[in-house]
């Protein structure tokens, strides 16, 4: 991910006293009193985490007030060995990436470790009012909201020795964002939007601000969980490669920057439904709303962060096992539907009461029958181990369920929903592919992908109208008509 766009940096290349061959983290504003008091480094691997450390300027070092680890000196720059304490310290720290000659004189790179996020911040002890996560690969949308600059412009003019200075404002604007209404102890709010653009195209940047609620932020856990809500309603896995902590004046507090990691691996939106009642790729705000909110509340009963990140996973998947990914988002969503105290009675073939009499007779008589001996009726027996299955008979199978789901949902079904079902089947037993079936086993994984996403928005209750990626054109239809119809919705 190239982050050279944040308010704060990932690794960048700049040449301190002539040494080219450092890669500098910048943390702060160089100056008479810069802002930067603190970083907490987080590593991988079992190695030392070694960091070059500029102070004050390019040709200037002196010690910060704690260290952790020993100091070593290098010529102007200092090496420090780091543990992952909070080190108090104003500057630039680079990672150390030594080039170094090998025996036979060809240059070779010396990592020590790999950095997975900086820490940076001021330290104020203040309570922030949100926080802002920058986001890479944010696809296009037709926004609802804009943002609004002023700018003044001051012409100054002397003439006949008199000068007049001439002020004219203008205010600019784009629409950039939405904001959604959480209304969460530790979430008032959200807003997404664009972070602007790259040379003269759409960039794909974005933020994701998070306002505090009555009890304060939401915890990193939340915030992904809102990504997730945001990935499937946009169908992209979006990047947070960083973030800020601001107070109630705007000013910054902290900020972070990581690795982050995409489970689709693709530029390929595949937008689910319609999130405006007229317009395709367009936003509105009631309707997302009311999307986002849903899918907060209903998470924990149904892993909607864990179906979001299969669904994700399929895209990047060899073709003969995407199937595997978005039939197991399938699954999560059965199962949670049928633990559900309402829904669980129609996942068993008979009733508890009539199905433990039955079982405890079928128990009874195997044991009691004359045909077996002690050795069969022991725990490793052949008698012991069918009996020790009775209680799966009662159990209606997956496939029965997975079609009743959707019964159960109100959602149409036919040959495309059966097939698309059991090439989850075929990818995780690897039944073969025959030559020039590629093409049906493509069709079929895109039948499923829709159909995860028709069963999740039927979960959460909405009314949109989904986008049917197992018909050609890829039309939208209402959410109860079965994929594959003539006549779209």
């Amino acid at each position: 991910m190239d982050a050279d766009w944040l308010p704060i940096s990932l690794p960048i290349r700049l040449s301190p006293c002539g040494y080219d061959d450092l890669d500098l983290v910048r943390v702060g504003t160089l100056g008479p009193e810069p802002k930067i008091r603190s970083i907490t480094i987080d590593r991988s691997g079992d190695h030392d985490l070694k960091l070059y450390v500029l102070l004050d300027g390019c040709c200037e070092s002196r010690p910060p007030s704690t260290v952790a680890g020993q100091r070593v000196k290098h010529k102007k720059l200092s090496l420090y060995t780091l543990y992952g304490q909070m080190v108090d310290i104003e500057g630039y720290i680079v990672v150390d990436c030594i080039i170094n000659s090998g025996p036979d004189g060809i240059p070779t790179t010396t990592v020590q470790a790999d950095l997975h996020s900086v820490v940076i911040g001021n330290d104020t002890g203040e309570q922030p009012a949100y926080i802002t996560e920058w986001i890479e690969n944010l696809p296009s949308r037709g926004w609802p909201a804009q943002t609004k600059t002023k700018q003044t412009i001051t012409t100054v003019r002397t003439r006949d020795g008199k000068t007049t200075e001439k002020s004219s404002t203008s205010n600019r604007g784009g629409f950039n964002h939405v904001t959604v209404e959480i209304g969460h102890p530790t979430l008032q709010s959200i807003v997404l939007g664009t972070a602007g653009t790259q040379d003269g195209a759409y960039s794909r940047r974005g933020f994701l601000e998070f306002h505090a609620g009555a009890e304060g932020l939401p915890a990193a856990s939340q915030r992904r969980i809102v990504r997730r809500s945001i990935e499937f309603a946009l169908g992209t896995s979006i990047a947070a490669v960083g973030w800020t902590e601001y107070d109630r004046e705007n000013e910054s507090l902290r900020s972070s920057m990581s690795h982050s990691y995409l489970p689709s691996r693709s530029h390929h939106d595949m937008p689910p439904a319609l999130f405006h009642p007229r317009y395709q790729d367009y936003i509105d705000e009631g309707i997302f709303g009311a999307y986002v909110r849903s899918f907060l509340e209903k998470n924990s009963d149904y892993e909607l962060d864990r179906v979001v990140w299969l669904y994700f996973h399929a895209q990047s998947a060899p073709l003969d096992m995407a199937a595997v990914y978005v039939g197991a988002a399938y699954e999560v969503l059965r199962r949670a539907h049928y633990k559900r105290p309402e829904n669980e009675p129609r996942s068993r073939l008979l009733p508890k009461d009539q199905w433990r009499s039955l079982s405890r007779a079928m128990r009874d008589a195997a044991m009691s029958s004359p045909d077996y001996d002690e050795s069969h009726r022991g725990e490793g027996g052949a008698l012991g181990a069918l009996l020790s299955k009775i209680g799966i008979l009662n159990e209606v199978s997956g496939i029965k369920l997975n079609l009743l789901m959707l019964d159960d949902l109100g959602l149409g079904h036919g040959e495309i929903e059966k097939s698309a079902l059991a090439a989850r089947n075929d990818a995780a037993h690897a039944n073969p592919i025959a030559p020039g079936e590629e093409h049906d086993v493509l069709k079929r994984y895109r039948a499923l992908h829709t159909l995860v996403a028709r069963v999740l928005f039927s979960i959460l209750g909405m009314t949109v109208n989904y986008r049917d990626y197992s018909s050609a054109g890829f039309p939208f239809r209402r959410l109860a008509e079965e994929q594959g119809t003539t006549r779209a919705g």
